[in-house]
């Protein structure tokens, strides 16, 4: 079943780093490491965060400085978060927008899901309203795929001074240049669009 990738923006004003970030900060980011139900974990961004860390203390359960400009601070959960971590479906990111904005991108396992998770998030008042849809398709590399990257790998078509060319690879196989390009390529699309997800 293809799955569906869903960025979608709601709205919540009881968000505690995103409150004070927001009324006191220029040009700070906030974003979530960890979306948790009773407590979430925020990464604030600014260029003169060091004089704001107390104020910080104030309102978090923990906060760490990684940087002159980045903290980790740790605080209740919002709305928008003790929801998200209900859900149990994978949250690929989420970026703040506003002191009442937050966008999260997340997998939903269909379209159907995908609809019911919309119909929910309204029922709790969070307002949502969908920035994108994206129908992909299975991320599974397949058994074929497999087996020509492995070979392609074995014969040393990825090293900077390629032991083989398309051409000898489709031959050893016995399948056309074309069709082989073809297999390739949505292999390498999937694997990167799965290190993407997982890294950005």
């Amino acid at each position: 079943m293809d799955t569906v990738e869903l960025t979608v923006e709601v709205e919540r004003t009881d968000c505690l780093v995103t409150n004070l970030v927001f009324s006191k900060l220029q040009n700070a980011s906030v974003g979530r490491l960890v979306i948790g139900s009773e407590t979430s974990l925020h990464k604030v961004d600014y260029n003169q965060l060091q004089e704001f860390i107390t104020e910080f203390r104030k309102i978090a359960k923990s906060v760490r400085q990684i940087s002159k400009e980045t903290a980790w601070v740790e605080s209740e959960s919002c709305t928008a978060c003790k929801f998200f971590a209900s859900i149990n479906m994978p949250i690929i990111g989420s970026r703040t927008v506003d002191k009442e904005r937050v966008i999260f991108r997340l997998m939903a396992q269909s379209k159907k899901t995908a609809d019911r998770l919309m119909r929910e998030m309204t029922e709790v008042g969070l307002k949502p309203k969908i920035v994108d849809i994206t129908e992909s398709e299975s991320m599974e590399v397949t058994d074929r795929e497999k087996e020509v990257l492995l070979y392609a790998f074995n014969h040393g078509y990825f090293e900077q001074d390629r032991g083989s060319s398309l051409t000898e690879l489709a031959d050893g196989l016995e399948v056309s240049p074309s069709s082989l390009s073809d297999v390739m390529r949505r292999a390498l699309r999937k694997i990167v669009m799965e290190y993407l997800k997982n890294n950005t």
